[in-house]
């Protein structure tokens, strides 16, 4: 994208923006909760600012680096201040915020999915820093159990068309919960670049807790995610240059190009719990990262190439899919030493096509602690009496269940050695739990490009209901 598109760009998203401040105007934009627009906007950008506070972490702004840890990549900074309201005794505030690389992943898609799946990443085990959780972090966090929302998040407007939405959000506590702090918490939630798409796509997710307490003029303690695409997502790039022809080239292997997660969360605290807030804190942060991982794994990330109703559609834009089955492919090849039964390398379908469409049930998980199903073929799905777009609820486990007591643990080893595992004949439950039984099943290692592990693959071969 050139330096004038991309001006054109920005000047027509100022011109929209524009053009929702005069229909709030002109009484033709009504939000849902009947406030005040130019309240909402206040608050929307009261939001954002403290999110680039936690971001940035300046010196000047009254920061104090605490560590970095090279290891996990994992930044903590500290700010003294006083101004959390009425009957809260924190000093300071603890900032742990860290970056990551995230590849084939749209910002607007992984913020989407990380508000609809909250729990999927702010569900926490604090029974380690009783202390830490009971005094400082439940001001902001809702604690070990986090399934008792209150119901939908209440929309407050859109402060920019449907770019930008501004939720509350509430958390019901039970007495044993509560510890430091009366009553439910409640989260502001700000959603920013859901139609940014283009060119230095960003999208964010920032929330912080609220109280009536909290003066008007103290900074918001504001945690969340700023995702933005490092490239163009048109593939237009007119360079001529060797580098530029590797950037297009790495882009084109993993279908999109890569975006980069900044991930900033902030924890009150107290100075003789700073140690064990600090603790808590880290620990929260890498267990987010963990994830988003998964989260970002998610095939509704890469659905968006396929059909709009999340059906799959077998076309050459299907990137990641397509170089996905091209891997497994290739690696089924490499560790058992032949091909697939009923695959044919000369045949005009594609890889893709043809292992969505074989009789043996086939599926691909993540390699990582949650093992979220990437993909399924059109048998698979109709075993297990499922759809794409709910494939995150499929784990290994529940597949290999009723199989003799098998589980990826238990198989890993093998599958590490060798490349793949047999396994005899067994059983498993559809998401209906039907029993199923098969004749024998395969499970190999996907390696992606560079050598590692990508995911695991899981064939059933001539399998039946029961």
């Amino acid at each position: 994208m050139t330096i004038r598109s991309y001006y054109l760009a920005t000047k027509e998203e100022a011109l929209h923006f524009i053009e929702h401040v005069g229909n709030e105007t002109n009484g033709k934009q009504i939000h849902a909760c009947h406030e005040d627009p130019a309240f909402l906007r206040s608050v929307s950008r009261r939001l954002c600012r403290g999110f680039n506070d936690a971001v940035n972490c300046f010196s000047e702004d009254g920061w104090t680096l605490m560590s970095v840890n090279a290891s996990d990549d994992i930044i903590m900074s500290i700010k003294q201040t006083a101004s959390f309201g009425v009957g809260a005794n924190y000093d300071s505030i603890i900032c742990v915020k860290a970056s990551l690389l995230l590849q084939n992943v749209i910002p607007a898609s992984l913020v989407r999915l990380l508000k609809e799946h909250r729990s999927a990443w702010m569900d926490f085990n604090f029974a380690d820093h009783p202390a830490a959780f009971s005094k400082a972090a439940c001001y902001a966090y809702p604690g070990p159990d986090i399934h008792n929302l209150s119901g939908t998040p209440v929309m407050l407007g859109h402060t920019n068309h449907d770019d930008e939405e501004l939720e509350v959000i509430r958390f019901e506590r039970s007495a044993d919960q509560q510890h430091g702090s009366s009553g439910d918490l409640y989260h502001l939630q700000v959603i920013t670049g859901m139609d940014d798409t283009g060119f230095g796509a960003c999208s964010e997710l920032i929330f912080a807790p609220i109280d009536r307490t909290i003066p008007n003029d103290a900074a918001l303690l504001c945690s969340g995610f700023r995702i933005f695409l490092l490239g163009s997502n048109t593939g237009q790039d007119t360079g001529s240059s060797n580098e530029a022809l590797n950037a297009r080239n790495a882009h084109a292997a993993i279908g999109h190009p890569p975006s980069m997660l900044i991930v900033a969360f902030q924890f009150p605290s107290e100075a003789d719990l700073q140690e064990d807030v600090a603790a808590m804190a880290r620990q929260y942060v890498k267990s987010v990262i963990s994830a988003v991982k998964n989260i970002s794994l998610s095939p509704v990330m890469h659905l968006h190439e396929a059909n709009p109703a999340m059906g799959l559609t077998i076309t050459p834009e299907s990137t990641y899919f397509v170089n996905l089955a091209n891997l497994m492919c290739q690696s089924y090849r490499s560790s058992l030493g032949v091909d697939m039964v009923g695959f044919n390398c000369e045949s005009t379908d594609s890889m893709l096509e043809q292992i969505h469409h074989h009789h043996y049930a086939i599926l691909c998980f993540s390699f990582m602690s949650l093992q979220v199903c990437l993909y399924a073929n059109q048998a698979a799905l109709n075993m297990l009496e499922t759809t794409l777009d709910n494939l995150h609820m499929i784990t290994v486990d529940r597949i290999l269940d009723g199989s003799n007591n098998l589980s990826l643990l238990s198989i890993g080893p093998t599958i590490m050695q060798q490349g793949y595992a047999i396994l005899p004949p067994g059983n498993c439950l559809s998401v209906t739990n039907r029993c199923i039984s098969y004749a024998q099943a395969v499970v190999w290692k996907v390696l992606a490009p560079d050598g590692s592990v990508h995911c695991l693959a899981l064939a059933l071969i001539d399998w039946s209901f029961v």
